[in-house]
């Protein structure tokens, strides 16, 4: 994305365009309209307008030119530093560098196979080519090359055509000769099977004469065999139905007599059963019985007994505990309410709070963990803590807005740790700023400087303080700077030599 200029298409019908970039002055703002640089006018501080509109399909580009010849702010000794004045200085540096940044964009791209790239651009002006691997221009192209190959062409389309022409007569007299045989062996094909076909047929007819004959007979004699069989049939259907009637009778009589047996058959096992089961010694005679039973003293006494032992156990409707209670299962005193159940797990190492899945409150733990207690030093785990108040720890506070407050921070100018750290990062700031600038000079480490140099550079190249001077707004060199220096801007390899921005990098 471009830093200093936009470019729009024309439609015939638009005049007015947005400069989406800043600037320092209007007067820094180039319009051109198919590279031509024309007039315009202010619709507001980031809208200029064009008249006439640009033509369908004119490419208008709006450019921002920073003054490079001059500082717009020059410093004196004893002056004071405004924040306006150094706004304006940076700026204008910053917006060169934009520039000549865009301006390296727009040239030649270096791809990875080591070609050129235009990104999809056209190159104009080039020149007429002289050896066997130059570029050709379109004038060359259409005016001689393509003639050339447009007449080689067509000789050679002219020479295909004849031969094409003369190889089509002789396949057109192979492929008539080829028709006439296939059809005179047609005509004999059909020949022989008429006449194979009139012999079958005639062998047929008389063949089919003695069969029909024969099969007359054979229906008078059929029909009359066929009336037989069927009187015969009308008596069996009548003799089968009255067989039929009688066996249902048989079979309804024959129920009733199993019915009966297999309920004498059940009586004699069950009166079986009971005398192999007596046993006369376990009853006991009168005389054996008196004495056997408690008396009215005896049961009094052994119901209140029981009642004693009953109020030394827990009530299931609810009661209270005094003593400790015991349990050896891992998982114990589990808690049910509606879908939801909650109980406590015990393991070698950790202690658990689990909750079950909704409708399995009589179920396993699901994948929750709210509460875990560490058994060897007590460490204790909420899986997903919160409180809806400010939560404290000791001195300091946990506050539901997300700041903490505590003595610790206190050394950075506030007790809340927000503002304490706001604090040390707007001091740390202002205090390595004027470091910064009180101890930057010019041509040190992360500064940038305006050189000249004999050799073609493309942005991004590194190169010695030795082999780059100081130069002026006009490219006049001075003297050499110290150190390496990353090269910000192009310096062609048509020329070879030149000036552009440099940032120190050691």
């Amino acid at each position: 994305m471009a830093l200093s200029y936009v470019q729009y298409q024309g439609d015939g019908n638009t005049r007015s365009f947005s400069i989406p970039f800043t600037f320092l002055q209007k007067e820094h703002i180039e319009v051109r309209v198919s590279l031509d640089v024309v007039p315009y006018e202010w619709d507001d501080p980031h809208t200029i307008r064009l008249t006439p509109a640009p033509s369908q399909g004119a490419v208008i580009e709006i450019r921002r030119i920073t003054p490079r010849d001059n500082a717009m702010v020059d410093f004196t000794d004893g002056s004071v530093m405004v924040e306006s004045d150094m706004d304006l200085a940076f700026t204008q540096v910053f917006y060169i560098v934009q520039e000549a940044i865009d301006i390296a964009g727009g040239t030649l791209e270096l791809l990875p196979d080591g070609s050129y790239g235009a990104g999809g651009r056209r190159i104009a002006n080039l020149g007429n080519a002289l050896d066997a691997r130059d570029a050709i221009t379109k004038e060359y192209h259409d005016g001689t090359f393509l003639p050339q190959m447009t007449d080689l062409l067509n000789s050679t389309i002219a020479s295909a055509n004849s031969a094409n022409k003369a190889g089509s007569g002789a396949l057109g007299a192979l492929e008539a000769a080829n028709s006439a045989r296939d059809l005179a062996l047609q005509y004999r094909n059909s020949a022989d099977r008429f006449k194979d076909r009139s012999v079958e047929a005639e062998e047929a007819a008389a063949h089919s004469a003695a069969e029909a004959a024969d099969s007359k007979a054979e229906a008078k004699t059929a029909r009359d065999s066929a009336s037989g069989h069927r009187l015969n049939a009308q008596n069996a259907r009548a003799a089968a139905e009255e067989a039929r009637d009688t066996a249902l009778g048989y079979r309804d009589t024959t129920k009733g007599y199993r019915d009966e047996a297999l309920a004498h058959r059940d009586a004699a096992a069950e009166s079986a059963s009971n005398a192999a089961v007596f046993d006369p010694s376990t009853f006991y005679t009168k005389p054996q019985a008196d004495g056997r039973f408690a008396t009215e003293s005896d049961s009094v006494a052994r119901y209140n007994s029981a009642n004693t032992n009953a109020n030394s156990r827990l009530s299931k409707g609810g009661d209270t505990v005094t003593g400790e209670i015991k349990a050896s299962n891992d998982r114990n005193f589990r808690m049910m309410n509606g879908s939801r159940g909650v109980f406590w797990h015990l393991n070698a190492d950790d202690l658990y709070l689990m909750i079950t899945d909704p409708g399995d409150q009589h179920g396993s733990w699901n994948g929750t963990r709210a509460l875990r207690v560490r058994l060897s030093d007590g460490f204790v785990w909420l899986d997903r803590a919160q409180s809806n108040t400010n939560f404290g720890v000791g001195g300091a506070m946990v506050h539901t807005d997300g700041n903490i407050r505590g003595s610790r921070w206190e050394s950075w100018g506030n007790s809340y740790a927000f503002d304490a750290i706001s604090n040390r990062i707007e001091d740390r700031s202002f205090w390595r700023t004027q470091d910064y600038i009180a101890n930057s000079g010019s041509g040190e480490v992360g500064t940038l400087g305006f050189f000249y140099c004999w050799r073609a550079l493309n942005p991004g190249n590194l190169v010695a303080g030795g082999d780059i001077q100081w130069a002026s707004g006009q490219g006049n060199p001075y003297s050499n700077p110290a150190g390496t220096w990353r090269c910000l801007g192009l310096i062609h390899t048509n020329r070879g030599q030149g000036s552009t921005l440099f940032a120190r990098v050691s």
